[in-house]
């Protein structure tokens, strides 16, 4: 049990008892349940950035708290509040409370898509280091000390003030052995080294997500990925789009915490992938750096404002080089970070990140590359020209403003299919307890199939139901507070679809094929024009084809034209740290990739509302 802290007067605290998890907090009257928990290392479900009103963060509470808010009597019926439900991140502690935290309200460490599909590449890594043996200057050829290394290397070096005075001492000692740590793309010197020393020279990709971070450590030696992480992004805190982060982030005491919370959970990556390699930090020379036009404004600590409104201008859209210790780095001294470039708008380096990845950028034949998440980004295009667009899909596909939605952690159902009754798959195989995108996307297909929900996402009514519906999924279609709902599984805490539950998938999925069809346009072609059809992201490796298609998330290909492509941003992150021509390809083609800002035009209107309709089987 935890205690009050030795400087805190007794009578200024109150006590905040997680029951289930048999910890103490003391914190001062007027504290939310919220953030007890968070000094107390429970991490809630605050979707909505603690704004009370996603509803996901409902705890059991008992003790002096506070009378409940609005937004509580709105979202926590009589019944429930007189049992003691709360809004964790609402109510707060005025004496002594006792709470019960149930399983949706914590944030559970989801399934992450450590990997993308293996690209092959001819190794000229971005970090080099080479043991050399120079000949000492001469009276016929009494050259600088510094262009013996350049002449050996075949590159023009960059050295700063340090290395330049440390560069004579170390020729002379060692017999001008010396093995120079350099950056091929720019020549900067980063290390001297003896000769006959060899820590080995590293480097890490991040995918930085809105709600994951994944971190791979490469050799760059030898071009090989020794250790892979990933961690839940710290911000979800402050919210689980990037439109609650960008609110945050409008104030420099909320820039900066975001800031923290990210370069946060990215040591903690870096920790653990050097535990595992067994290598010390400093031998980290670059960090390299996708992720999503929000996320890298932040983790660079640069203002937000302009993307909080119309036209959504991004301070910079160039790949940045920033001293690594400047951002809260620990690696070399004089390791940098080196983030992705940026199209536009929200199209970011992540999906720069994919596009390098698929190869879409030098192939004659047109590709399009699709990632589906809360902000569902696409390109289409080949060596030719490139497009690209995004579209706020929302945080549907989290399991988020699903009535009983959930990230894709133990008891999620992630599988559904609808026969003579419903058959699910739960992860962790434990007893379901919600529902995550991938299960919602089949569920919805097989609701449409079944004959239990209209085109217009309209969920049937039991009396209304065709003949044809059979008798157990017929069961499942019930009427609750005059309400339709499918339940697809049941016991005490049933999990159900409700008719919000369509809405909400029906916008998401609006959002993102709405961007599709208006980039196929815009490009002047149609479907059968596609060389390929690629579905990049963690959460897009998880989904069938055939449920996206089934609703109308993708348009209806051959099966041979659709590639899932996993994390294709790590990928790409990746290959920007192992080739220094593909680095230059993607600075090139993303400079020259044209952004498409479909909202604020009258076809984006149309196209919204046409792709909110469920297709016809």
């Amino acid at each position: 049990m935890k205690n009050p802290t030795a400087n805190t007067p007794a009578e200024t605290v109150v006590c905040v008892e997680f029951i289930k998890e048999k910890v103490r907090e003391f914190v001062s009257p007027g504290t939310t349940i919220a953030e007890a928990a968070e000094r107390a290392g429970i991490i809630l479900n605050l979707a909505c950035g603690q704004q009370g009103t996603c509803g996901k963060c409902v705890v059991k509470a008992e003790g002096l708290l506070s009378l409940p808010s609005p937004e509580e009597i709105g979202l926590i019926g009589d019944v429930e509040r007189a049992a003691g439900m709360r809004l964790a991140c609402v109510a707060q502690a005025l004496g002594d409370i006792r709470v019960h935290v149930f399983a949706v309200a914590t944030f559970t460490a989801a399934k992450i898509m450590e990997q993308g599909e293996e690209t092959h590449v001819k190794l000229a890594p971005v970090i080099r280091s080479e043991a050399l043996s120079l000949t000492a200057p001469t009276l016929e050829d009494s050259c600088s000390d510094i262009t013996l290394l350049e002449r050996a290397l075949g590159q023009t070096l960059c050295c700063s003030t340090h290395h330049i005075a440390l560069l004579p001492k170390i020729l002379r000692e060692n017999n001008y052995a010396v093995r120079p740590v350099y950056r091929a793309d720019d020549g900067m010197l980063l290390a001297l080294e003896h000769g006959a020393g060899d820590g080995g020279i590293y480097a890490i990709a991040f995918d930085i997500g809105t709600t994951t971070v994944v971190g791979s450590l490469i050799d760059m030696t030898h071009g090989k990925e020794i250790a892979v992480a990933s961690r839940l992004n710290a911000q979800h805190r402050y919210g689980h789009d990037v439109i609650s982060r960008i609110k945050t982030g409008l104030t420099a005491k909320g820039l900066e915490q975001l800031h923290a919370s990210i370069t946060a959970t990215m040591n903690e990556i870096i920790d653990m992938v050097v535990k595992t390699a067994n290598i010390r930090r400093e031998r980290i020379f670059e960090i390299a750096v996708a992720g999503n036009t929000t996320m890298l404004h932040l983790l660079l600590q640069v203002p937000v404002d302009s993307l909080a409104a119309l036209p959504f201008t991004p301070v910079f859209t160039r790949a940045q080089r920033t001293p690594a210790a400047n951002l809260g780095f620990h690696i070399h001294p004089e390791g940098t970070v080196y983030t992705l470039p940026i199209v536009g708008g929200f199209v970011g380096a992540d999906t720069t990140a994919c596009m390098l990845s698929s190869g879409m950028h030098s192939k004659s034949g047109i590709s399009f590359v699709v990632d589906i998440g809360t902000n569902g980004e696409a390109a289409v295009g080949n060596r030719d020209m490139l497009l690209t667009s995004s579209a706020p899909a929302g945080p549907a596909f989290e399991g988020a403003e699903i009535s009983c939605g959930m990230r894709a952690a133990p008891g999620a159902i992630e599988r559904v299919v609808i026969s003579d009754d419903v058959h699910i798959n739960v992860i962790g195989n434990a007893a379901p307890t919600g529902i995550c995108g991938s299960g919602l996307i089949d569920a919805i297909a097989e609701m449409l199939t079944a004959g239990v929900i209209s085109t217009t996402g309209e969920m049937i009514k039991p009396d209304e139901l065709p003949s044809a519906v059979p008798e157990k999924v017929r069961s499942r279609v019930v009427i609750k507070n005059g309400k339709t709902e499918f339940v697809l599984a049941g016991g005490k805490s049933p999990v159900v679809i409700t008719q919000k539950d369509v809405r909400e998938l029906q916008l998401a999925k609006g959002a993102i094929r709405s961007i599709i069809e208006l980039l196929l346009k815009e490009m002047n072609i149609g479907l059968d024009a596609l060389e390929t059809f690629y579905i990049a992201g963690a959460f897009g490796n998880y989904i069938r084809p055939e449920s996206a298609m089934r609703i109308g998330l993708i348009p209806k290909l051959p099966k041979e034209k659709v590639r899932f492509i996993g994390n294709a941003a790590l990928v790409g992150a990746k290959l920007s740290l192992l080739s220094v021509p593909l680095r230059n390809e993607l600075n090139a083609f993303s400079a020259r990739a044209k952004n498409m800002e479909f909202a604020g035009r009258p076809e984006f209107q149309i196209a919204f509302a046409d792709a909110m309709l469920f297709p016809e089987n």
